[in-house]
């Protein structure tokens, strides 16, 4: 019983077919893994192929992999951020997404906007200035609270 076992296991017909089944359900895995699901009060950017493509909302969404990626996801309420002013003073940062894509493309870095505009403005930041630097990426400013100083 044995011998016809191992005989039946080691034949190619029995390896080809488990071959297949494995490159089936790999392909089939591969396939899945293009759904995105985009949650309430949330965006995704998709690209193809490192180029823009459309902006998806609230909802299931399928697009097929390697040529189309998720390049971004982003919450729209009010965000928060710790971040250290150039003053050396800690600070939360309270802001909302306005422009999406201009957040996006222009690197979501706050802490370069704000050094910017810093230096623009003779070394000094008052909430005028944070709203600009905070405006050229992207950002509506809506609160900052201040830590500690270092």
């Amino acid at each position: 019983m044995k011998q016809f076992l191992y005989f039946l296991l080691s034949t190619p017909a029995i390896i080809s077919i488990a071959m297949i089944i494995v490159i089936i359900l790999g392909v089939g895995i591969f396939l899945l893994t293009g759904f995105i699901h985009v949650k309430k009060d949330h965006i995704a950017i998709i690209e193809r192929v490192d180029v823009y493509v459309k902006m998806s909302t609230k909802r299931w969404n399928y697009f097929p992999p390697i040529l189309y990626r998720r390049a971004g996801y982003y919450y729209l309420g009010v965000n928060n951020r710790e971040i250290n002013l150039p003053n050396g003073t800690k600070a939360k940062l309270f802001y909302e997404i306005k422009d999406v894509l201009l957040y996006h493309y222009s690197g979501h870095n706050i802490k370069s906007a704000i050094d910017r505009y810093y230096f623009l403005n003779n070394n000094h930041l008052n909430i005028d200035t944070l709203k600009q630097a905070l405006n050229s990426i992207g950002i509506n400013f809506v609160e900052i609270v201040e830590i500690d100083k270092d």
